[in-house]
C-alpha cells in the first residue's frame, strides 16, 4: 500500500473524501466544467433543447457551439434575449410553456421593473395564464 492509498483510507475513516482537482474523476464545481467534461468525453449533440431560457445558459451554448439550439421560454419579455443568443448560435426559439398536458395553467412570475432615471427598482409578483404546449 502506498502513501496515497493510506492517506485516502485515513481520510475516509474521518468522513472526508479526497478527489483530484483536475482531470478525469475530479469534482466539477460549475456547469461549465460539467459541460466541458461531456465535450471531452466525445459528447456532440446535434440538437440541444434549453427550456426556461430567460437570460440564457451561456455555459451550454459555448460548450456545444456547433449544435442546433431550440430555446423555449414562456415569458414574452425574454424574446429579445432569445433572438440575441440566436445571432451567435444556430437554432430557433418558441415562446411557450412546457408541461405534461396541453391545457391552460397559471404561472406565477416575478417581475422586476427598473426606472433608471430615478434609480428606483420595483419588484412585484404577477399571476399569468399560460397555454401549456
Amino acid at each position: 500500500m502506498n502513501v496515497k492509498e493510506i492517506a485516502k483510507k485515513f481520510a475516509n475513516i474521518l468522513d472526508y473524501d479526497i478527489r483530484k482537482l483536475h482531470g478525469a474523476g475530479c469534482l466539477r464545481k460549475s456547469l461549465s466544467e460539467s459541460f466541458s467534461l461531456l465535450y471531452n468525453l466525445g459528447f456532440r449533440p446535434k440538437t440541444v433543447v434549453d427550456v426556461g431560457v430567460a437570460n440564457g445558459t451561456s455555459e451550454l451554448y459555448s460548450a456545444f457551439p456547433h449544435s442546433y439550439f431550440l430555446l423555449i421560454e414562456p415569458l414574452q419579455e425574454f424574446e429579445p434575449k432569445l433572438k440575441s443568443i440566436l445571432r451567435r448560435y444556430q437554432g430557433s426559439h418558441v415562446i411557450a410553456a412546457v408541461g405534461q398536458s396541453c391545457k391552460k395553467k397559471s404561472l406565477l412570475t416575478f417581475i422586476q421593473i427598473i426606472w433608471r432615471h430615478h434609480l428606483f427598482i420595483k419588484r412585484q409578483w404577477e399571476l399569468r395564464q399560460m397555454d401549456i404546449k
